[in-house]
């Protein structure tokens, strides 16, 4: 409920509203069993060298796995929360338990983020076992009473298992994913993960909380490993270069609760470099250990969720607006304007109802947000897939305004034609009136006393001329009838040839 009441109203409808809304922003699904997934035990190479310096294996307790889908935005987004609870290793014979040191938290952290070995350095061991990988995994269920042990593999299996990745990854083709999900996440996601493809490389973004017995003692070196989410390494020497690092606390370090000259009290430090979030603080400090651990798991996570959300929404507004032109055929120009209109408009939705300038109005959080975002880089991204909505929005305007002026020349062509055959008819209305009496209207034409006529051979000359005159009317009659009709039937043939005659080239560049 702290949590609930932390963000703005808007953003507690996009994170709290229930999933059976009539269209929800979020869809959720529990994806883990305590039958199968209670507890997830990873090795890793010590500093990316399993044979030099040995390796070391974790227990993870699972605590929470959601998978959520925004149908809107058309993404999803999974999310796994793992707490550290024992240690075992194999160098100088280390077995049993014990806590992490802050450089098996650096592996930890860089290893464990891995979706799949999608780096392979030069280095002939780290090649072989596939970079930086964690190089075992296996889930156990709650009832399992195996022990934690570092699980050896050989280099020859090691070898096998990134053979067997590199030949998934040529044989896997759209739709699905661009690369195959390794061992534990494509355990979790199970079938779903045929449905979905990675947006962006194969590192996940993290946050993460740590507790030390003294954080003052961590060294610069460290500090920036743990902000760029780097393995472990020579605490005394820099990652970087000191020129690059200059701004280093300015711009990836949270200070606001950290001063070592404050007598202890201040002893939380926010890293961020917006793929990795990590907060640190002193494990002899009860605040730091509940509320600080509260406010890490309730707060800053749903802060990263919402921030992470928002990325890959833009990323996939992007990819959806190039399909559309990559999609766009001459022969069906509206199946490719429908399919911009479509991704416009849940654009515009996802901006009045998912995009978050601020998330709450709490100093601290608005600012670890601000902080978050830029890292991310959201507000450009968000301008530059605005541009490409603008641009598409400008097209589809032009097109239409291009189809409304061909209309308009085609009826302007018809109403001429139009015209002409209304200047027809009006000569065939006036000759019928003048020659009228051979079709009279009120009187029909006896065809009897027409051929009596001509039998009798009337003398009186008043019959032979009303008999000429009638001859005479009926003959121009057909005539301007005939000449008519034959005006109408050009008319009507070069209405045909308009309507099926195909655009000309002046009307496609217009």
């Amino acid at each position: 409920y702290s949590a609930y009441l932390y963000f703005h109203p808007y953003v507690r409808r996009f994170l709290f509203e229930p999933s059976d809304q009539p269209s929800p922003s979020i869809r959720r699904w529990e994806l883990v069993a305590p039958d199968r997934f209670h507890t997830l035990d990873v090795t890793f190479p010590v500093g990316q060298s399993p044979t030099q310096r040995g390796c070391f294996a974790v227990r993870f307790e699972l605590r929470r796995c959601l998978l959520h889908e925004f149908p809107l935005a058309q993404a999803a987004l999974l999310e796994v929360e793992l707490v550290a609870m024992s240690r075992a290793g194999t160098r100088s014979g280390e077995g049993s338990a014990c806590q992490l040191t802050l450089a098996d938290a650096l592996d930890v952290l860089d290893f464990l983020r891995r979706t799949h070995p999608g780096y392979f350095p030069n280095d002939p061991e780290l090649s072989q076992i596939g970079g930086r990988y964690p190089l075992h995994s296996v889930f156990r269920s709650a009832e399992d009473p195996s022990p934690l042990t570092v699980a050896q593999s050989s280099p020859s299996e090691l070898a096998a298992r990134k053979s067997g990745l590199l030949a998934g990854i040529r044989a896997q083709g759209a739709p699905g994913l661009a690369v195959p999900l390794g061992s534990p996440w494509a355990e979790l996601l199970g079938p779903a993960a045929a449905s979905y493809g990675q947006i962006e490389d194969e590192r996940m973004p993290y946050a993460a909380y740590l507790a030390v017995a003294d954080p003052f003692k961590i060294t610069r070196a460290d500090w920036i490993r743990l902000a760029s989410a780097d393995y472990r390494g020579d605490s005394e020497k820099l990652a970087y270069s000191e020129g690059f690092l200059r701004e280093f606390e300015a711009s990836h370090c949270y200070d606001r609760f950290f001063d070592a000259d404050s007598g202890g009290w201040a002893n939380t430090r926010y890293l961020n470099s917006g793929y990795a979030f990590t907060m640190v603080g002193s494990s002899q400090s009860p605040f730091f250990k509940d509320t600080g651990l509260q406010s890490f798991r309730y707060q800053y996570s749903l802060m990263g969720f919402v921030a992470h959300f928002s990325k890959a929404a833009l990323l996939g507004f992007s990819d959806r607006l190039a399909r559309c032109s990559e999609h766009r055929s001459p022969d069906q120009p509206e199946t490719y304007r429908d399919g911009l209109r479509t991704t416009l408009d849940e654009l515009t939705q996802f901006t009045h109802r998912q995009w978050f300038d601020g998330v709450t109005n709490q100093l601290q959080g608005g600012e670890l947000y601000a902080f978050w975002t830029r890292h991310l880089g959201l507000a450009s991204l968000y301008e530059g897939v605005l541009a490409e909505a603008q641009g598409a929005h400008n097209f589809i305007l032009a097109e239409e305004a291009r189809e409304q002026t061909k209309l308009e020349r085609e009826q302007a062509s018809r109403l001429e034609v139009l015209g002409r055959a209304a200047f027809w008819v009006s000569i065939f209305g006036i000759g019928a009136a003048l020659l009228g009496a051979g079709l009279p209207v009120d009187k029909p034409l006896a065809l009897d006393e027409w051929f009596r006529a001509w039998k009798a051979c009337v003398p009186s000359c008043k019959d032979c001329l009303h008999f000429a005159g009638r001859t005479l009317s009926i003959g121009g009659t057909l005539v301007v009838l005939a000449v008519v009709g034959r005006k109408l039937l050009a008319i009507r043939r070069s209405f045909s040839r308009q309507e099926c005659r195909p655009a000309d080239r002046g009307a496609k560049h217009e």
